[in-house]
């Protein structure tokens, strides 16, 4: 899915995958809150411990997955911002690479992986000539 250039600043999917992944895990440390204090006798329930410790490491697992996930999303949404902002309307590789401080290789490198995610589709990369261009996007507000 393609995501536009005003969707790419407005919008964070991580930050919802991020706010799940801690109720998740919030979740699994109450159940093992609750486990310690039944344990202890302080709590009656009818839930057993093996149930409560199964529940509890399957809310820690997804949580933790929902992290990991909403981590890296944002980890693309940042790159594909510092990546617009580096482009404008026709730089070359080499002139991007100096000023991200790295190599061509890794711009180009990068460029393709964002341009395969759809968080670059408006941006386009001649390997022959080194050139990278930005063509009009349907969804692009200034004409």
């Amino acid at each position: 899915m393609a995501v536009s250039r005003k969707d790419l600043y407005l919008f964070n999917p991580g930050a919802v995958r991020r706010g799940i992944g801690l109720m998740l895990l919030f979740l699994g440390s109450l159940h093992v809150f609750v486990a310690v204090l039944v344990g202890l006798g302080v709590l009656e329930t009818t839930i057993t411990f093996q149930e409560r410790m199964a529940s509890c490491a399957a809310c820690l697992i997804a949580g933790s997955a929902c992290l990991a996930w909403g981590r890296s999303r944002r980890r693309w949404f940042r790159l594909a911002r510092e990546y617009d902002g580096l482009v404008g309307d026709g730089s070359d590789i080499a002139e991007i690479s100096s000023r991200k401080g790295t190599s061509a290789a890794e711009v180009v490198d990068d460029l393709g992986r964002l341009k395969k995610k759809g968080l670059l589709p408006d941006c386009a990369v001649d390997y022959d000539t080194g050139e990278v261009r930005r063509h009009p996007s349907p969804w692009s507000t200034s004409k």
